[in-house]
């Protein structure tokens, strides 16, 4: 959940240095920008609070990266704690109910490149829960229906669970929340924004 990494490339503005070398040290060569504030928290901050103004970019080598980041993943975690967060037990997604499940199964099963090779009763056994699904007859499902069936039950296509919010959020609304939270109070996540 928390991020990590950098954004690879040189150049760009960032505090720390001329946006060609290292904040840290100097280095010219294998440059990240480091996010000060990842974008998994600071889509949750307020909109004064992410104005594209604010320089939270700091050009790193990856060196000095290397180091960063590991100390900023302890603080993270030292945050989630102090402020009760915790990986939730409920689910992230809501689950396929029974007949959403046996429905992407079979469509995953008509449009893989064995379904051609199905026998002929199960594969109008698997038709009829595709076409019972979209709402078709079963003699008119195509492998390309079974494709976008089977897609649109794909794990992650389901909406969140109610009530679910990743531990980025969890952490930010309690910060915010807390006195002193909306004008900074030196709380934060901190971390790279993507793989670099």
């Amino acid at each position: 959940e928390a991020g990590g990494g950098g954004e690879a490339g040189g150049g760009g503005e960032g505090r720390g240095g001329d946006g060609s070398r290292c904040g840290a040290d100097g280095a010219a060569a294998r440059l990240v920008r480091f996010s000060v504030v990842p974008h998994a928290f600071r889509r949750h901050l307020p909109d004064p609070m992410k104005s594209r103004d604010s320089h939270d970019l700091v050009v790193l080598c990856v060196g000095c990266y290397g180091v960063l980041e590991p100390a900023y993943e302890r603080h993270r975690q030292h945050l989630y704690r102090r402020h009760g967060v915790s990986r939730s037990p409920a689910p992230r997604r809501q689950a396929l109910g029974q007949e959403e499940a046996k429905a992407r199964a079979a469509a995953l099963a008509l449009s893989s490149h064995h379904g051609a090779r199905i026998p002929a009763g199960r594969r109008a056994e698997l038709e009829a829960v595709v076409a019972s699904a979209l709402g078709v007859e079963p003699g008119h499902v195509t492998r390309d229906m079974a494709a976008g069936l089977a897609r649109q039950h794909a794990p992650g296509r389901q909406p969140p669970a109610p009530g679910w919010l990743s531990l980025e959020e969890q952490l930010m609304r309690a910060v915010l929340s807390s006195p002193g939270g909306a004008n900074g109070g030196g709380e934060g996540g901190g971390g790279g924004d993507g793989a670099g």
